[in-house]
């Protein structure tokens, strides 16, 4: 199957936010939140996943109309992108020995609801981006190649994290900055 140049971008996409949940959702932060010293448990980390899953269940419905509108859609997507991967990468800036785990959990709240967000409207272009006939092997395609990609920036990180000490901190931080990157730059190819 001959993929038009839109089908490849939205498939490229699914490729970022696969790195995204795979890195920050659900191997990095985990570990780098457990290294606060003032936190009493990792388990609070699973808390604050659910209130960015209950933000991004009361904002999805509006989103999902918004999303109807295709000159509002685009839009939409970079702002949501942009937040997403903006607050990932500030992830890195808070250090286990600032104690400043408050600022880390804003941050990741932050980057699920641009996550989330964007994945409403990346959703809503696969309509607009093939026909009918060929929207399940695109979507397939999105999936497939998503979790196959998505190793490359985790792999590279654990190398580095694993080079710089598995108790330390700057390893997982770059590894935000990667997924971040990764993420950002899939998007906007």
């Amino acid at each position: 199957m001959k993929l038009s140049r839109e089908e490849k971008s939205w498939i490229l996409v699914d490729c970022g936010n696969s790195a995204y949940s795979m890195a920050v959702t659900t191997a990095l932060l985990p570990i780098i939140f457990g290294m606060f010293e003032n936190v009493k448990s990792s388990m609070d980390l699973g808390y604050f996943n659910s209130i960015a899953s209950i933000l991004v269940a009361i904002l999805s419905p509006i989103l999902g109309t918004i999303a109807d509108y295709k000159d509002k859609k685009k839009r939409f997507f970079i702002f949501f992108t942009a937040l997403g991967v903006f607050a990932t990468a500030a992830l890195a800036a808070v250090s286990p020995s600032s104690g400043q785990w408050k600022l880390l959990v804003l941050f990741f709240v932050l980057s699920a609801i641009g996550f989330a967000g964007s994945n409403i409207f990346y959703d809503a272009f696969l309509v607009d981006i093939t026909s009918d006939e060929r929207m399940d092997k695109v979507s397939s395609g999105g999936f497939a190649f998503g979790y196959i990609s998505s190793v490359i920036p985790f792999g590279i990180s654990l190398v580095l994290i694993y080079l710089m000490g598995m108790d330390k901190a700057i390893g997982y931080q770059i590894g935000f900055i990667i997924t971040a990157l990764w993420w950002g730059f899939l998007h906007y190819l």
